[in-house]
C-alpha cells in the first residue's frame, strides 16, 4: 500500500493538447483513454558494511494508470473495481471546449468526475509549433503540434509535483455518423521529466511518457 500512495503521486503528470471542433452542440463529448509508463527515484538507504565499504542505493518505481485509480478511489473515497480507466473528457459546444477527467468503471456503471486532481496542466498553446493540411471542401484537417508542457499535482497532500514536459500532438478531423458533427481530436505522446515528494514526504525525480488516445464520440 505503501507504494501504491507513493507512486501514484505524479498522478497529474499528464499534459493534453487541447481538442478543437468545427461544428458541435453542447451535449457531444469527445472521449480518450489516458494511461501513464511512468518510472519514480528515491532515496534509498544508506548502508556501511565495515570500516571500507559504504553502498548508497536508489529506489525505484513503477506509475501506471490502476495505481493513480487507487490513490483516487482512496481519496474520495471510492472502491473502483481492476476494470475501471481514467478518460479524458472534452464537451464540445459552438463557442468553447470544457475539458475533464472521469474515471470509469464497468463493474458497476459508475463514472466519477476527478478533475480535481488534475487542476493545473495543459499544453502551453504559446509556444505551440504545427503543420496542418485542411481541405476546405470537406471540412477536415491533419496535422502535427508540438509544445511544452506544464505539470502539476493537487488534493493530494502532502504529495507535490512540478515538471515541464514536451510533448506530440497528432491531430484529425473526424466526421460522427451519429450527430452529423465534424470534429477535432488530438492523440498525445508526452515525454515528462520532474520532481516532488510522495505521500511520505520523500523527494523523488521521475520521467517517463503519458500517452492519449482514441476518439469515441457519445452525447450525454
Amino acid at each position: 500500500m505503501q507504494n501504491v500512495l507513493r507512486t501514484a503521486t505524479i498522478v497529474v503528470l499528464v499534459a493534453l493538447g487541447t481538442l478543437q471542433t468545427r461544428t458541435a452542440t453542447a451535449s457531444t463529448n469527445i472521449v480518450q483513454h489516458v494511461t501513464f509508463q511512468i518510472t519514480g527515484y528515491e532515496q534509498g538507504p544508506t548502508n556501511t558494511f565495515n570500516t571500507n565499504v559504504t553502498i548508497v542505493s536508489v529506489e525505484t518505481f513503477k506509475i501506471t494508470t490502476k495505481t493513480i485509480i487507487a490513490l483516487i478511489g482512496q481519496a474520495i473515497p471510492t472502491n473502483f473495481s481492476s476494470k475501471a480507466f481514467l478518460v479524458y473528457v472534452t464537451k464540445v459546444n459552438a463557442n468553447t471546449n470544457i475539458n475533464g477527467w472521469e474515471i470509469r468503471d464497468p463493474a458497476s456503471s459508475n463514472r466519477v468526475d476527478v478533475s480535481s486532481f488534475f487542476t493545473g496542466t495543459g499544453r502551453n498553446t504559446n509556444d505551440l509549433v504545427r503543420s496542418l493540411v485542411t481541405l476546405k471542401k470537406l471540412g477536415l484537417s491533419t496535422g502535427v503540434g508540438y509544445s511544452t508542457y506544464h505539470l502539476a499535482i493537487s488534493n493530494v497532500p502532502p504529495a507535490t509535483l512540478g515538471a515541464n514536459g514536451f510533448a506530440v500532438a497528432k491531430h484529425a478531423t473526424i466526421h460522427d455518423h451519429l450527430t452529423g458533427e465534424t470534429l477535432g481530436v488530438d492523440t498525445v505522446t508526452a515525454d515528462i521529466a520532474g520532481t516532488g515528494t510522495d505521500t511520505n514526504g520523500t523527494p523523488f525525480v521521475a520521467t517517463g511518457t503519458v500517452n492519449v488516445t482514441g476518439s469515441t464520440v457519445e452525447t450525454r
